[in-house]
């Protein structure tokens, strides 16, 4: 029940974040003054990348839940979303948006370093990914080990059976 819930919230996920993050960039083909057409896309851009990084909170405690109980596969599902997303927001939505600026002569830069920042934030949501999938598989372990007593390496070679040198 839990996987078709996160697999329901996976595809609404994945339907906003597009309608969102193809709204904003309808607004860069604005035929209208540039300065309201970039600050339309910076306000739909703005609540796209919100949105997908809320989205990719509640899909991964929901992951978590899974991975719980089950396999962890909806926690590396919810890494690819989030990584699919920010790289099609930081590579895709980013660049054209400075492009735009260029041809309307907005901004004096010649360089968008935003795709770097895109490809940090997707490392760093591996690793809090790698993190609570190995937390998860680790107290997952421990809780369901048997309640034997724990023997010291000193003790375990004195209760092992003794070989005969023949």
């Amino acid at each position: 029940m839990l996987s078709k819930i996160y697999l329901a919230l996976l595809l609404a996920a994945i339907a906003i974040t597009s309608f969102i993050t193809y709204y904003a960039f309808s607004w860069l083909q604005s035929i209208g003054a540039p300065t309201a057409a970039i600050e339309g896309y910076t306000y739909n851009a703005s609540n796209a990348f919100l949105f997908i990084v809320g989205s990719w909170i509640v899909l991964v405690i929901v992951a978590t839940a899974i991975a719980w109980t089950k396999k962890p596969w909806a926690l590396w599902t919810s890494f690819l979303f989030f990584a699919i997303f920010s790289l099609a927001y930081y590579f895709w939505l980013d660049r054209a948006a400075f492009q735009f600026k260029q041809a309307a002569g907005l901004t004096d830069n010649r360089y968008n370093f935003a795709s770097i920042l895109g490809v940090i934030l997707v490392i760093v949501a591996g690793f809090v990914t790698f993190s609570i999938h190995f937390m998860v598989s680790q107290l997952r372990t421990k809780m369901s080990m048997n309640d034997t007593p724990v023997v010291a390496d000193e003790e375990a070679s004195d209760l092992a059976p003794e070989e005969s040198a023949e």
